[in-house]
């Protein structure tokens, strides 16, 4: 039992399915930036790449 923030895209599933329950709804919360910073393109380890795909995919706008 307790409070957090998610971003809607995480939890409208789990609220739709009343697994979680949405308060304080007409709290507005100010956009935050994502930065990555990594070495080389050229020698990027597997797992960051995933990652940053992933990133990428939760929102299109995230990283340009």
């Amino acid at each position: 039992i307790g409070i957090c923030f998610l971003p809607k895209n995480s939890a409208s599933n789990a609220v739709k399915n009343k697994e979680l329950v949405e308060i304080f709804s007409d709290w507005k919360i100010e956009p935050v930036s994502v930065y990555a910073v990594y070495a080389s393109r050229e020698w990027m380890p597997e797992k960051l790449r995933v990652f940053l795909k992933y990133l990428k995919e939760l929102d299109q706008n995230l990283l340009k």
